[in-house]
């Protein structure tokens, strides 16, 4: 999903701002820009429901994880790259070569951060 929500909720709050909207009425209007499916959803938050438009940003951002950094570089998804690739034989060199850069790309935020509960999947490559 990458930055989606976060662009949206930003372009969003730069339009409302402009019109000098209330952060209630902030809140009210914005579910007529998400999916019929999404909407009960967003009004079920507690950011909704106090009409308090930082909360529901905050409710949102906790909800769409993908959207923030930490979700796009997680261990997990790490782990499942790392799983995922074991599967499959790598037969030439150029195998090697994009795994190896794909892991680096996707390790990088995470190595960056020197989480120490992440620092094991660092160690190396994949049996």
């Amino acid at each position: 999903m990458d930055d989606q929500i976060d662009d949206f909720l930003q372009e969003y709050e730069e339009l409302a701002d402009r019109c000098q909207l209330s952060e209630e009425v902030k809140v009210k209007k914005v579910v007529r820009y998400v999916t019929q499916s999404h909407r009960d959803f967003w009004r079920a938050m507690n950011g909704y429901l106090n009409g308090d438009w930082d909360e529901l940003c905050q409710d949102l951002s906790e909800v769409y994880i993908d959207t923030t950094v930490q979700g796009r570089h997680s261990i997990h998804k790490l782990q499942d790259f790392v799983r995922d690739s074991a599967r499959t034989r790598m037969l030439e060199e150029e195998n090697v070569i994009y795994y190896y850069r794909q892991f680096l790309l996707r390790s990088k935020h995470l190595y960056d951060a020197r989480d120490a509960a992440q620092r094991p999947v660092l160690n190396g490559l994949p049996p």
